[in-house]
């Protein structure tokens, strides 16, 4: 016999759809079902993904009735290349006082054609019946996703050792206990391989930027076949702040002090598609 929740009965189950945020990104339906019931609630302690590393507490709205929805907007953009396997971690709590042995479901789904949406088929990673701790998986990315800034779902929810359904991207329909749970909702930006137009390790070398940290002025030097390309300056929510729609030159000076203090991705996209990325701080 599954647990009941008397408290599931208090709150609402509702989904609030948003078609687009500031900068003119991209939203994607918000999980205000995930309801907090308690402080003890499972959620998402910490996600790594190749040079990204994001730690927070398990229950990050900090209140019993909050929404445990996150949107990230306050760490650099992790960058995936089509066609690569990449290994990410989740680091999931339980609910020690009243539910110790259920165990989670875990899912990461990634807005791969760009259509501002979620669906099954874009779950990079499906996993149930996790035990709490760190759970480690990998996946592919398709090598015909589409370009550029895209969405990454990461959810984390009580099983149906709890009697709770199995994860939906936007919990719909909503599970009749409620989302017991936590989702945190980041940008992700997808490119191509550069390694047939570039002699380079990776896109990181390739584009070198300097000084890096920056205090306004920088200076970015690209491979002659990026001359011409496209430049832009996204923040860490992948919002464009800065662009160039032609280059002209390889090497080129950029003046940023009209940008505040903060971690930046500078991002050059030759004709051909070719994309090249790197990180950026800029001082005070």
């Amino acid at each position: 016999m599954f647990p009941t929740y008397s408290f599931a009965l208090i709150f609402s189950c509702i989904v609030v759809l948003t078609t687009s945020h500031a900068g003119g990104l991209p939203d994607y339906c918000h999980v205000n079902t995930a309801t907090a019931y308690s402080l003890n609630m499972p959620g998402i302690t910490r996600v790594t993904l190749d040079t990204f590393d994001r730690q927070s507490q398990s229950l990050e709205c900090g209140s019993v009735g909050c929404v445990s929805y996150v949107e990230i907007s306050d760490m650099p953009l992790p960058t995936l290349r089509l066609g690569d396997v990449y290994t990410i971690s989740i680091t999931h709590t339980r609910d020690e006082v009243l539910f110790p042995n259920v165990r989670n479901n875990i899912r990461v789904w990634i807005d791969y054609n760009g259509d501002e949406e979620y669906s099954e088929t874009e779950a990079a990673v499906s996993l149930d019946f996790q035990t709490f701790g760190t759970t480690t998986a990998t996946f592919q990315v398709p090598s015909d996703a589409q370009e550029g800034l895209t969405g990454m779902r990461v959810a984390v929810k009580m099983s149906s050792d709890g009697g709770h359904t199995t994860p939906t991207p936007c919990d719909m329909p909503p599970d009749p206990l409620g989302f017991h749970g936590e989702v945190e909702d980041y940008r992700v930006t997808l490119f191509s391989d550069v390694a047939n137009s570039v002699d380079a390790d990776n896109t990181a070398s390739a584009l070198k930027i300097s000084p890096n940290p920056a205090l306004g002025v920088v200076h970015v030097n690209a491979p002659l076949q990026f001359t011409g390309s496209a430049l832009t300056v996204l923040n860490s929510i992948g919002q464009q702040v800065y662009k160039l729609d032609n280059t002209n030159h390889s090497d080129l000076d950029l003046e940023l002090s009209a940008i505040p203090t903060g971690t930046y991705y500078i991002i050059m996209r030759s004709g051909s598609g070719k994309v090249l990325s790197a990180p950026l701080t800029l001082m005070p």
